[in-house]
Order: C-alpha cells, then structure tokens, then sequence
C-alpha cells in the first residue's frame, strides 16, 4: 500500500460494525462527512470491483475507492440508508404478489446491467441479506464478493461460491456459471417472498409458481435464457395497469415494492395470507383464500352441498337396505373424501395440481391429464374402502 493509498484510508473515520461474520463497517469521511461502507474481503474477484469502479451502474453502490493489501481488499463503497429484504422478511415473513414481483423486475434491471457488461458479471449471490431497499424505495443489489467475470471457454467455475438452497448447480461444480445462474436464484428469491421457503420445501402454486420452476431448472438450457426474457414474463404476469417502457419504469415499480412503514400508507389487506402467520396459510381451503365476498360465498355453498352428500344423503348396501354401522361410516368417508379431494385438486390446494405433470401449451392435453389424475385418485379411494370394508366388516 502506498502512502498515498494509506492516507485515502485514514480519512475514513470508522463508527460502528455492520455485519457480526463480515468485517464490514459504517464509516464516516473526517474530510466531507458523508457516510460510507468500508469492507475487508479475504476471497474476491479482483477484476469486478474494478469493474465497478470504472462504470458506473444504476441501483449498484457505488464504489469510490478499493486498495489491494497482502491479506485482502480494502473496498470504500456508497452506504444506502434503508433496510436489508432479510430484514423486511422477518417481520412481514411474507410478501403479496405484487410487491414481491415488483422487486424481482428491478432486480432483473440490475442484473441485465451486469449481464450485458463486457465481459458480463455474474453475481452468483443473489438472496434477501444481498437486496436492500433503500428509504426512497428503490431496490439495490449489494455484495459482489461471489460475483466473477463469465468467460467464453470455461467449463466449469474455478472455485465454488453461493448460499445454499439459492446457489445453481454449477455452482457446485456441475458447469460454468453465467446469467442464468443469476436467474435460478431469482426464481428461488420470489418463492422465498410469497412463502418463506425455498422451493424445494414448498413450490408457490399458479403461473408463478410455474415461472419459478422454470428458473430452477437443473439444466441450464431450460431455464429462462437472460434477464430481459424473465423480465417481460414478470411484466405481463403482475397485470400492471401503468404502462412499462422498454427497461421498465423502475421508480414506479419500486414504489409498488416498498414496506408500508415507508411509504407511509396503509395497505388494504385484500387476501387472508395478509392476516395469517405463514404456518397457517397454506392450510386456508380452496374458495377462503381471499376475501372476494363472492368467491366465499361459492365455496361455503360448494363445501355445504359437499357435507350434505357425504354425510346426510342415505346409502343403501347392494341388497338396498339402508345401510348403517362402520359400513355406513366408511361409504361416508370414501364420498366425501372423493368430492373433497376433486374440489382440492381443481383448487390447486396447497399446489398439489402444479406437482402434477402437465405441458406446456397443451390445453387440451392437460384437461385430459386431469382427468386422468382425478380418474386415478377416485380408483384409489376406491380400493382403500373395499379393503377397509374387508377388514372391519
């Protein structure tokens, strides 16, 4: 280190420590006041940071100045007064639909930035502690310490960084990271605001949940192939009715996105997951998961008709006598389980028809794969009440 380099550092007055695993720390220039964040990596990339130093790009700190020790970089970058998604998790513990796909679609600006660099940067650490949202509501990407530079010829990457359960599998030595990679972790990241878990715990159902399996494909060649294309799928999929131009309008959609507390407004809670602990919302059945007054009212009678048939409804044996005893209970059980588990499959309860395979484009094809399911699923609870029947009667 120079004395030049040396005398740049020490106008950085350090005030507190940021993060208890990371030496990264708030620190104040003694010269103009202003706060910045002074970080010490061991394992980095040296080529991106200057990278970043040299272009400038939206929604990324800035940096302002790095030296290279023996044992590490010194990295000076902008601080962004506002709140870490980790931290707004923890206390919304989930987010609605349109605010979590608002953050995903200025993440993906940002990543097209780096994706479309020369050479392209991939950040390879995409995660709620990495996204900030800063007090004025725009989404930032931070931590660049995994990110590395794609190269043309690579097979595989030259060492392995990236957080369980949002790392891609080439990460992990499998192939060479590139913008897709970036995109798996998206697709986790989105599952992970709608339900708190990753998608391997729990798959969000809908077009959703379809776009996100989509970005966690194992095979690279399956996912979405670039930011832009994931993009224009979120676009379409968030129903907006401001027009978006061809980046986005990202200070709009970034409002969309914003904690209530900073925006200052009350949020009218139009969904019971608004209400309900994350525990308890994917056991909300099918018709009350939303407080559309018409919707409830088609399920509380579709539920009703269905308890009415199942157990109030007289059944008869095959000689036609009214039929009573355990035989009776478990003919009422097999009914009602039927009609039960039609209304839960066609609901897509708790994702179970979004498990099921289906392809896509075929809206005939899947109709027939339906019923196909639910044929399977009536043979089933058939042959468990004639064995059942067997043994208790």
């Amino acid at each position: 280190m120079t004395l030049e380099e040396e005398y740049r550092i020490s106008c950085y007055e350090q005030l507190t420590k940021l993060s208890e695993e990371k030496e990264v720390y708030l620190v104040k220039n003694v010269e103009n006041g202003k706060l910045y964040v002074k970080k010490k990596v061991s394992l980095y990339h040296k080529g991106i940071y200057e990278s970043l130093l040299r272009v400038k790009l939206r929604n990324i700190p800035e940096i302002v100045f790095m030296v290279e020790e023996q044992d590490g970089l010194i990295v000076i970058e902008e601080y962004i007064h506002g709140r870490t998604l980790s931290e707004i998790l923890k206390e919304d513990t989930a987010l609605d639909e349109r605010r979590a796909i608002g953050i995903i679609i200025n993440l993906l600006i940002i990543l097209d930035d780096l994706h479309t660099m020369e050479p392209p940067i991939i950040h390879r650490d995409i995660k709620p502690q990495n996204i900030m949202l800063s007090n004025d509501g725009i989404v930032k990407l931070i931590d660049f310490n995994a990110s590395r530079e794609l190269e043309k010829y690579a097979s595989q990457d030259t060492y392995l960084m990236g957080t369980v359960g949002y790392a891609a599998p080439e990460q992990y030595g499998f192939g060479q990271s590139d913008a897709r990679t970036d995109l798996y972790a998206c697709g986790v990241l989105l599952n992970v605001m709608l339900t708190g878990k990753i998608p391997k715990e729990f798959l969000y159902g809908g077009e959703i949940g379809r776009i996100i399996e989509k970005c966690t494909k194992l095979d690279q060649a399956e996912r979405y192939q670039s930011a832009k294309e994931l993009m224009e799928v979120m676009k379409k999929t968030i129903h907006s009715d401001r027009p978006m131009n061809e980046k986005g309008t990202h200070r709009e959609v970034a409002e969309n996105s914003m904690d209530t507390d900073e925006k200052k407004v009350t949020a009218k809670r139009n969904s019971l997951n608004d209400y309900l602990p994350l525990q308890y919302r994917e056991w909300i059945p099918v018709g009350f998961r939303t407080l559309v007054w018409w919707k409830c009212l088609i399920a509380f009678i579709a539920y009703s008709v269905v308890i009415r048939v199942s157990f109030f409804t007289p059944l008869q044996d095959k000689q036609g006598n009214r039929m009573t005893g355990a035989g009776l209970i478990l003919n009422r059980l097999g009914v009602f389980t039927v009609l039960i588990g039609f209304i839960f499959y066609l609901g897509n309860y708790r994702g179970i028809k979004d498990k099921c395979k289906h392809v896509e484009g075929g809206k005939l094809l899947n109709i027939l794969l339906d019923l196909f399911y639910l044929v399977i699923f009536f043979v089933f609870v058939a042959i468990a009440l004639a064995i059942l029947e067997i043994i208790f009667i």
